[in-house]
């Protein structure tokens, strides 16, 4: 997934189509995908008697950076197609002019 956004991104950003010209960025491109698991145990009980929490899940995450506010930047998706898949899928780009 993430050669196929930076082939995008590389493509798109390129100053002179004609020609094989470099892009004026450097881009990162990281992506989390969480997998939804069910709870295994019979009625969601747990060994010591208490209802399981197996099945919620969470996820914190955070990116900062010193650059150029002018130039520099950095982009967050969450994909909402996952999670009919059993999945929470994000993808966060960065780019930083050359």
């Amino acid at each position: 997934m993430q050669q196929k956004i930076l082939q995008s991104l590389i493509s798109e950003s390129k100053t002179d189509s004609k020609t094989d010209s470099i892009t004026p960025y450097k881009f990162a491109v990281n992506s989390t995908i969480i997998q939804h698991l069910s709870d295994a145990r019979p009625s969601g009980v747990d060994g010591s008697g208490e209802r399981s929490k197996a099945g919620r899940r969470g996820m914190h995450s955070a990116s900062g950076a010193y650059w150029n506010n002018e130039k520099d930047g950095m982009w967050s998706f969450k994909y909402e197609g996952g999670e009919a898949k059993g999945m929470d899928v994000v993808v966060c780009v960065m780019w930083i002019a050359i």
